[in-house]
């Protein structure tokens, strides 16, 4: 990773400035009110009017070189089985949110919705438990009541056989 940096940066030190008189390739980028707002006191603005064409100049040389490395980086991530990895990763890694904090602001909405949820859930997983509980009694007195019928008819029947 050092190495195209350090290309980078040892090109960007290599590219001259360009002649301070020299503001034609931007005269179109630039729009008139600003030209006009700066001439309208050109002797204290000289200089700004001077450099700020020189400074639009290296950002476009910049932005030139930037493209170039760019490209030949590319062109070398694509030629490395970790490089196209990267390369295929590389997209999907602009959908992340760009900060914690954005992440946080997505995430509680839903978070908040989970909570609910969740809470909405164990009320009825209670509510559902003591009607299983209900039931279980039910049946056991269920059963009581047929030993205890069954336990009658026994002795009414013993009682029968003794008359």
């Amino acid at each position: 990773a050092a190495g195209p940096m350090a290309a980078a940066a040892a090109a960007t030190s290599q590219i001259p400035p360009p002649p301070l008189g020299d503001n034609s390739s931007f005269q179109d980028d630039v729009n008139s009110n600003y030209h006009s707002h700066y001439d309208m006191d050109s002797n204290n603005n000289n200089n700004t009017l001077t450099s700020t064409p020189y400074l639009q100049s290296r950002l476009l040389q910049l932005r030139n070189q930037s493209q170039e490395l760019s490209s030949e980086l590319t062109k070398k991530l694509a030629t490395s089985r970790s490089g196209q990895s990267l390369l295929h990763i590389g997209p999907s890694l602009s959908t992340l949110p760009p900060d914690l904090s954005s992440l946080l602001d997505a995430i509680t909405p839903l978070l908040k919705e989970v909570q609910t949820f969740e809470g909405e859930n164990r009320i009825e997983l209670e509510r559902l438990v003591s009607q299983g509980r209900a039931v279980q009694c039910t049946v056991r007195k269920r059963r009581f009541a047929v030993e205890c019928a069954e336990i009658y008819r026994d002795l009414v029947s013993a009682e029968e056989v003794l008359r």
